[in-house]
């Protein structure tokens, strides 16, 4: 699955049941944390195509039945390069979320854009500006 394909259909998955997100991945989540609110999957990473690949990969499920709403998905991206006017051409909308304050040369440059009901979240390392390395989902 190319990242882009990879993208739009996370983004229109329910990040709400980490059962939806295993099907998608293809693969089993484990659950490694859970408290009153949430419970936390990981999984080590998927393949993409070109040479790309979805890494570090951890969910934040709502507990049914309690005030949490909110589910986020989180991964490294490593591999090829997806540079930011690519993506910025592509997502409608995109805009600055998070820029570098300036503490530390480890911080990290995100734009948002809105898929379906998904915010994504598109994160460069301040060093290394134009390629992706991180993607956030987020659904209330």
């Amino acid at each position: 699955m190319s990242i882009y394909a990879f993208i739009d259909a996370v983004a229109r998955t329910s990040l709400h049941r980490h059962a939806d997100v295993e099907a998608l991945l293809r693969q089993p989540m484990k659950l490694t944390d859970e408290n009153d609110f949430y419970r936390f999957f990981t999984l080590d990473g998927v393949q993409l195509e070109s040479g790309m690949r979805a890494t570090n990969v951890e969910l934040r499920e709502p507990r049914l039945g309690t005030s949490a709403r909110s589910a986020l998905l989180t991964m490294a991206v490593v591999g090829n390069c997806l540079e930011a006017d690519d993506l910025a051409g592509r997502y409608p909308g995109w805009h600055l979320f998070e820029a570098p304050t300036g503490r530390s040369p480890d911080e990290r440059i995100s734009y948002e854009s809105r898929v379906s009901e998904t915010s994504v979240r598109f994160g460069f390392n301040q060093e290394s500006p134009s390629c992706l390395v991180n993607l956030t989902f987020e659904q209330d």
